[in-house]
């Protein structure tokens, strides 16, 4: 019985090791620099190197993006309807 309790113990630590959130591993991979400009160029050729679904988790974690119907009747692209909010940082937890 102290046997399998101790292998059911190792599997909840295995489990509740927190694994690095996208965004942060993106960030982490780009080196600091004192120009803004430089930087800016290192994250925009970074972002532009991901594929599409990695861009798309970084998004996911960083914002919400809510799209508001639209009146009645109404066709054509209202942007005044979509609604993208940053999310707020919880340093507790890593999703």
């Amino acid at each position: 019985m102290a046997e399998v309790q101790d292998r059911l113990t190792a599997i909840d630590g295995k489990l509740m090791v927190p694994s690095p959130s996208p965004a942060s591993v993106f960030v982490d991979g780009i080196a600091v620099s004192a120009d803004d400009a430089e930087r800016e160029a290192r994250v925009r050729e970074a972002w532009e190197a991901l594929d599409v679904d990695r861009q798309r988790r970084i998004v996911e974690e960083m914002v919400t993006v809510k799209i508001l119907p639209a009146p009645r009747g109404v066709r054509d692209f209202m942007p005044e309807l979509i609604v993208v909010r940053a999310r707020r940082i919880d340093s507790r937890s890593e999703r």
